[in-house]
């Protein structure tokens, strides 16, 4: 249990930039309980859905390969930054994924950048989902400003709206319908199975980010797509290690024509400086660990549920499908306020406002992880039941 603490400093509200609290910066190592400011919170901020910030065998993988490779590797790819550890991981992730061919980036927003421009040919059509995240809409601003690219974003898992588009256009028209797997702001998850009837049906193309997905959901957690049985139904498949895999990168799952476009024209492949050697093994090795050792996954599931169901006990009308739990508050005031008083209760409960989320849309995103014991998971509950209650966010429990 988390105790109650007074703050010897302003708290991360003081800080407060449009959208979402920050900066807040740690006096402590990522985990479940975090130092902060001088006070000790319960985290429920972190993408480490796994906790695998510091599981042995990936810090044991980074010192390893500091001693063996160095730091850093020199140069970009294309020219002489292609160490062996990065072709190994890039055959490493195609295996996982028993796809053709995969690249890694350096971030998970780099590979959005990398791939679409690069695919998007002159006189295509992008069809993005309203929800999906901002390095998706930069990745498609970039192929409108390199080619002919025409980009439509239809409302949030409106199916109706992008079957109406794409009967629209002539089937000889190359298409892109792109989405997220598990959106990142309500924790829901795409209407995979039907957008691929609607791609097969209208000759489009289908790119899901899965940065959300990876290491949650699917078997071995290879992600959103394999959970839905979809894996050679979707044409690129973009995944991160930066967050339940506890590291930092991201990369590109397709084809070797895709992936030749590419090697010849994405630009963080060509213009930026390879992953380091040290993250570069340490990302091989969270694929090893995610087939090896499965029992962080299932104590991660175990652990939403729990906390899933014990938010709709309380009284919040709780729908997310995966480790993202959203309270829905609605005025901006009230979710400044119920984060603030968490804060000084001893949990660490981000609060996004527009225009992070739509004006009117305001929350608080919890996220469980692997780590939490069901007994800080509980603490967490009570003080959020406890402060909505005095807030009048909930209805006042009766006696």
């Amino acid at each position: 249990m988390c105790a109650s603490l007074t703050h010897t400093a302003p708290s991360s509200t003081s800080f407060a930039s449009p959208g979402i609290s920050q900066p807040t910066w740690m006096e402590s190592p990522q985990g479940t309980v975090v130092q902060i400011q001088g006070n000790t919170l319960i985290n429920m901020g972190a993408n480490n859905y796994l906790g695998w910030t510091h599981h042995p065998r990936l810090v044991k993988a980074v010192q390893e390969a500091a001693f063996t490779w160095g730091v850093g590797a020199g140069a970009v790819r294309p020219i002489n930054g292609t160490l062996q550890p990065h072709i190994a991981l890039d055959r490493a992730i195609a295996t996982f994924y028993n796809a053709e061919a995969a690249l890694a980036f350096q971030s998970g927003f780099a590979a959005n950048l990398a791939v679409i421009p690069a695919v998007a040919k002159a006189g295509s059509i992008i069809y993005s989902d309203a929800w999906n995240h901002p390095s998706l809409f930069d990745a498609c601003h970039l192929a409108v400003a390199q080619a002919s690219v025409t980009h439509k974003i239809y409302p949030h898992s409106d199916l109706n709206t992008l079957k109406a588009w794409l009967s629209e256009k002539p089937r000889h028209q190359d298409a892109l319908i792109i989405t997220n797997g598990v959106f990142s702001m309500d924790g829901d998850l795409a209407l995979l199975p039907e957008l691929v009837q609607l791609a097969r049906r209208y000759n489009a193309q289908i790119l899901v980010d899965d940065a959300h997905g990876t290491g949650v959901m699917g078997q071995h957690g290879r992600g959103t797509v394999d959970a839905f049985h979809l894996s050679h139904e979707i044409d690129i498949l973009v995944g991160s290690f930066s967050k339940a895999l506890g590291s930092v990168g991201g990369f590109v799952v397709c084809s070797q024509a895709i992936c030749q476009q590419m090697l010849a024209n994405a630009h963080p492949y060509l213009f930026s400086t390879a992953l380091p050697p040290t993250v570069v093994a340490c990302n091989q090795q969270t694929l090893r660990l995610l087939q090896e050792e499965p029992e962080h996954q299932a104590q991660l599931w175990q652990n939403t549920r729990y906390f899933s169901r014990k938010l709709n006990e309380i009284g919040f009308s709780h729908q997310s499908q995966s480790p993202i739990q959203p309270i829905y508050i609605g005025e901006e005031s009230l979710a400044l306020a119920l984060h603030e008083r968490l804060h000084q209760a001893g949990v660490l409960a981000p609060v996004l406002v527009a225009p992070t989320v739509p004006q009117g849309a305001a929350r608080l995103r919890l996220i469980v992880t692997a780590h939490h014991r069901q007994a800080q998971l509980d603490t967490v509950l009570a003080i959020l039941e406890k402060e909505a209650r005095a807030l009048g966010i909930l209805a006042a429990k009766r006696v």
